[in-house]
C-alpha cells in the first residue's frame, strides 16, 4: 500500500531538516491531502489498476465551482450545509496550492533541484486561475451567510461575489465593511489566502521551482 501512496505524489515524509517551517508545511500538506475526496478517488483508481487521467482533476474542480454557483444563487444564505460545503471546497483549493508548493518539488527533482511536474503548462495555469475563482466564490458564500454582520448588509449573491473579489484582490473600496469579529476574521483569512496563491504559489511555481511538462501519466 505504501507504494500506491508513493505513486499518488501527494503525501510527503515528515523529516526534520533543521526547519520548523518545513516540517509544519509538510504536515499541513499531508493533512489537506488526506481530507480531499479527490485524493481517495485517485487512490481507488490506482489500487484497482485503473487509468488516472489529468482531465479527472479538471472535471472535479469545475464541478466544485458549479456547485458554489448553485449554492450562492439557489441555496439560501442561512443554510449550514452550504457553509460546510464551501469550507470543504476552500480546503480543497488550499490543499491544491500547498501540494504544488510542498509535495511536487519533493517528488520531482533533477540536477537543478525540485520542480513542479505538470501535464501541460497552459492547462496548469488555467487551473490555477480556476482555483482562485474557487476561493473567491467560497468566501462569497461565507459573506452571504454572515450578510447581516456587514455594513451595509450583504443580502444578494452578486454583492457577496463583489465583496469577496475586491477583498481577495486587496482593492478594499470600503463601501462594504465587516462590523463583527466573525466577519473581520473572514476578511483577514481571505487576505492570507491571497498571499498563499498570488505571492507564494505562482512565483515559486514559475521561477524558483520551475514548471516542467511531462506526459508520463
Amino acid at each position: 500500500m505504501r507504494s500506491i501512496f508513493d505513486q499518488m505524489k501527494c503525501f510527503v515524509p515528515l523529516k526534520w531538516e533543521d526547519s520548523l517551517v518545513l516540517i509544519v508545511a509538510r504536515f499541513m500538506n499531508n493533512v489537506l491531502s488526506a481530507v480531499s475526496l479527490l485524493t481517495w478517488i485517485e487512490f481507488i483508481f490506482r489500487y484497482r489498476k485503473k487509468s488516472w487521467h489529468p482531465w479527472f482533476v479538471e472535471l472535479w474542480v469545475f464541478s466544485l465551482v458549479a456547485l458554489l454557483f448553485v449554492s450562492l444563487f439557489f441555496g439560501g444564505p442561512g443554510n449550514i450545509l452550504i457553509w460546510w460545503g464551501a469550507m470543504y471546497i476552500l480546503t480543497d483549493a488550499i490543499g491544491a496550492a500547498v501540494r504544488d508548493i510542498v509535495a511536487s518539488p519533493i517528488h520531482h527533482r533533477d540536477d537543478e533541484g525540485g520542480y513542479i511536474k505538470v501535464y501541460d503548462k497552459t492547462r496548469w495555469l488555467l487551473m490555477a486561475v480556476v482555483n482562485v475563482v474557487q476561493v473567491v466564490l467560497c468566501f462569497a458564500v461565507f459573506a452571504l451567510h454572515y450578510g447581516t454582520q456587514f455594513n451595509p448588509h450583504i443580502l444578494e449573491p452578486s454583492s457577496a461575489i463583489y465583496f469577496s473579489a475586491v477583498t481577495f484582490l486587496t482593492l478594499g473600496y470600503g463601501d462594504i465593511l465587516p462590523c463583527c469579529p466573525q466577519t473581520k476574521a473572514l476578511v483577514s483569512l481571505e487576505l492570507l489566502i491571497f498571499l498563499l496563491f498570488l505571492v507564494v504559489k505562482l512565483p515559486i511555481a514559475l521561477s524558483v521551482m520551475r514548471v516542467k511538462e511531462e506526459r508520463s501519466y
